[in-house]
């Protein structure tokens, strides 16, 4: 198949997705259909993993720790590379049948999800996908409505004044 014949094709698929709108008339607005990035049924969930603290040294983590933005992305290029797997409540590893790590980064600006969540810039966030049923439950009904790096550090005092 040479550029052209698959170029050809290319657009053949585009129309089939949008129609032809080569010729709109003045009585049919166009119309673009807008997909969001979570759906229910591709069962995928986003999450916060770790998200920068205030320099002041208040914490919003529920443990009362604090991150700053290099440690964050450390810890999430640490994952990345090292680990990529799921546990459930820091007992025991899920397989891949029940979920897997689909996107781990760190959030290269402040931005507002779907849902009206405020992210902020630095933020170590994670899509799950989950093929099990059970687990995807679990999301649904609230049992997993949040996720934890689980991890060893080091603490520091830090001296705010």
């Amino acid at each position: 198949m040479n550029k052209e014949q698959m170029f050809e094709k290319l657009l053949d698929f585009l129309d089939g997705l949008v129609g032809d709108n080569s010729n709109p008339t003045p009585d049919t607005p166009e119309v673009v259909q807008v997909v969001k990035s979570v759906n229910e049924m591709q069962k995928l969930a986003l999450f916060v993993a770790l998200e920068p603290q205030p320099m002041t040294g208040e914490t919003t983590d529920l443990h009362g720790h604090w991150y700053d933005v290099e440690t964050i992305a450390k810890a999430c290029h640490d994952y990345n590379v090292h680990c990529g797997q799921v546990g459930t409540m820091h007992k025991s590893l899920l397989t891949e049948n029940d979920v897997n790590v689909v996107e781990s980064y760190i959030a290269p600006c402040d931005f507002t999800t779907e849902d009206g969540e405020y992210i902020q810039k630095g933020t170590w966030l994670m899509w799950l996908h989950f093929p099990n049923d059970d687990e995807w439950n679990k999301v649904l009904d609230g049992t997993y409505d949040g996720i934890s790096i689980e991890c060893s550090g080091v603490e520091y005092l830090l001296d705010v004044e």
